[in-house]
């Protein structure tokens, strides 16, 4: 009953698809809800608060048309102790331009460290 405490245990975890534009959690533990910032920007909540902002996420990315994009890169932008904000970027298609955020993706991750 006590496992969950466990430094080497998730503390949480979800799978957030995108459709549409719009978020939504798909499945999870000790995740409440799941918010829209823009184009590319999701904020999972966290259901019990974390003890400080100090843990680890680890996000692993699923395009709906797989080879479809250059480069995918996930972006931890806030971690707060009710939750964090990650940001979904694709390579510019040309050489020298800016990283798009696109909302096109669904993510899936894991949240280490101390409730």
């Amino acid at each position: 009953g006590n496992a969950h405490y466990h430094p080497g245990m998730a503390k949480a975890w979800g799978l957030v698809t995108v459709a549409a534009g719009t978020p939504a959690l798909t499945a999870g533990y000790n995740i409440t809800s799941v918010t829209d910032g823009g184009p590319g920007i999701i904020s999972p909540q966290f259901t019990t608060a974390m003890s400080s902002a100090n843990y680890a996420v680890i996000a692993t990315i699923t395009h709906a048309t797989p080879g479809s994009l250059r480069v995918l890169e996930v972006i931890n932008t806030a971690r707060l102790t009710t939750g964090f904000t990650v940001t979904v970027l694709e390579e510019g298609n040309t050489a020298g331009s800016s990283p798009n955020a696109i909302d096109n993706v669904s993510f899936s991750f894991a949240v280490y460290g101390d409730i």
